[in-house]
């Protein structure tokens, strides 16, 4: 059993993608007991790459081997009468279903909020959708762009003199599955108190659209409209300069007087009283850049980084994926785990990125392979004999 502060949780996980795996992922990694619930097919994240070696492999996906860690793999039609009646047994011993099918999709079914609730009234049902269950947008398909866009975080991402430019590696498909777990959580907290369940509208947009750092209640109080960019023309406000082997960040924070940035990067020309302001800096931000780059092209990232650091300097030393993986700081806290995957090998695996006091770090277990765990749920959790699982089968229903 896996060490965590919700042990006493059963989740099926019938949504596919990021968004609602992220969010039955996030509750696997504190201990719930997830169970994928798949079609015959699988999860479509499957048959998105990236694969190793860019073969693909319904069991290689590298999206899919992240985003299930830690769940129980089982498949089902629900499409098929015997399909949502099977899904009905599993919600009667369940305490969230997290869904994510088009709004009304469930009731079509037969297996929409009242049918469940009457079934299992303490059930949580959790539905992650672009839009949400209600409102003129609630039908529309998307990709991760159409929802950076429509929430305005697109408005905000790029250069000021050219087209928005996409956050990448679906940022809002991550941020809906973020809080569609705060959701389900606060839904469990409520059932605390209450006993009873309740049916859990996630939006998507709505999460990504409170995302942006302030531009809604920027305009809402001043009607102001916050703009893309420009990068500062001052290289110490936060730009990244190259050094021999790789980039560095720059900032003014930490308290050092300007002068000491002269005497740090060995660099007497930027006492010049032009550059004394932030002012100054900016308006001659190319010649200090010039200066940097010239200092920095001979010495180590990481000799930057460390003494700059001690010395109250602010600085980020700008990482590789390879980098991250051996970075001293983050093994020390158990940031990285090595979890052997039964196709994929063994691969190292983020954490969940903090520590809870007197809670040991619980084991990451791989991503289940297609119907992995079909006989130990069906048959021992049910009660169904194997005959039934072969019987199922056949006819498309598993």
């Amino acid at each position: 059993m896996s060490i965590g502060l919700v042990n006493d949780l059963v989740v099926l996980d019938m949504s596919q993608g990021v968004a609602g795996p992220l969010s039955a992922k996030l509750l696997a990694d504190q201990g719930a007991q997830v169970i994928k619930i798949e079609p015959p097919e699988g999860d479509y994240a499957r048959r998105r790459g990236p694969f190793p070696h860019n073969i693909p492999h319904p069991e290689k996906s590298l999206t899919f081997a992240y985003f299930n860690t830690g769940k129980k793999g089982i498949t089902l039609n629900i499409r098929t009468p015997q399909g949502a009646n099977l899904l009905k047994e599993l919600a009667r011993r369940a305490d969230i279903l997290i869904e994510d099918l088009r709004p009304g999709e469930l009731d079509a079914l037969g297996v929409g909020y009242p049918a469940l609730e009457e079934i299992n009234p303490r059930l949580i049902l959790v539905s992650v959708t672009p839009f949400g269950q209600y409102g003129p947008y609630k039908d529309f398909a998307v990709e991760d762009i159409t929802l950076q866009a429509i929430s305005g975080f697109l408005y905000l991402s790029g250069d000021a003199d050219k087209p928005p430019v996409q956050v990448a590696l679906e940022q809002a498909q991550i941020m809906g599955g973020r809080c569609a777990a705060i959701a389900t959580m606060l839904a469990v907290m409520e059932r605390w108190e209450t006993g009873r369940g309740q049916h859990v509208d996630v939006s998507i947009a709505e999460a990504v659209a409170s995302q942006p750092p302030m531009h809604i209640v920027q305009y809402a109080y001043l009607g102001v409209v916050a703009t893309r960019g420009p990068r500062s023309p001052n290289p110490t406000d936060g730009d990244y300069l190259p050094c021999k082997d790789g980039y560095i960040c720059i900032t003014t924070g930490g308290g050092n007087p300007w002068e000491k940035f002269a005497d740090f990067f060995q660099a007497p020309e930027l006492r010049d009283p032009r550059f004394a302001t932030r002012e100054g800096r900016a308006q001659h931000g190319a010649e200090i850049q010039a200066i940097l780059v010239d200092r920095l092209r001979e010495r180590g990232k990481y000799e930057v980084f460390h003494t700059g650091m001690r010395e109250r300097f602010v600085l980020g030393v700008v990482q590789t994926p390879e980098e991250v993986l051996a970075c001293p700081h983050l093994n020390e806290r158990g940031a990285f785990q090595e979890v052997a995957h039964p196709a994929l090998g063994t691969l190292r695996y983020p954490r969940s990125g903090f520590r809870l006091d007197g809670q040991p770090a619980g084991e990451i277990r791989p991503a289940p392979l297609l119907g992995q765990h079909n006989e130990e749920v069906y048959c021992g959790w049910l009660g169904y004999p194997r005959e039934a699982l072969a019987r199922w089968k056949a006819t498309g229903i598993i």
